[in-house]
């Protein structure tokens, strides 16, 4: 093969391999371009979690807030009536105490 023939075989060969380097890179802008979309998405993604959860985790304040008053006003209503009761043991001892015994 003639010197000639071996440069024109080189230069097929650097063409071609330009080519599939040129395809390479197209592929590689593409898949960076599908990844900084994936990226915005994924942050959207997290942000709309991340809003939810802070709602969800108001809601959940607000009632265990009001959770909380219920509790408190049973709690009242708990000791008024140990209050009512102790009333009445006081004055059941006291109607037996004013009952004559035989």
């Amino acid at each position: 093969m003639s010197l000639e023939a071996r440069v024109r075989k080189l230069e097929e060969h650097r063409v071609h391999w330009d080519q599939v380097l040129t395809g390479i890179e197209g592929t590689i802008a593409l898949l960076l371009k599908e990844q900084i979309r994936l990226n915005k998405r994924q942050e959207l993604f997290e942000k709309s979690v991340n809003d939810r959860f802070d709602l969800v985790s108001d809601r959940f304040d607000q009632v265990n807030a009001h959770f909380m008053k219920i509790y408190d006003r049973f709690e009242q209503i708990d000791n008024r009536l140990d209050q009512i009761d102790k009333r009445f043991d006081q004055l059941e001892l006291l109607i037996r105490q004013c009952i004559p015994t035989n």
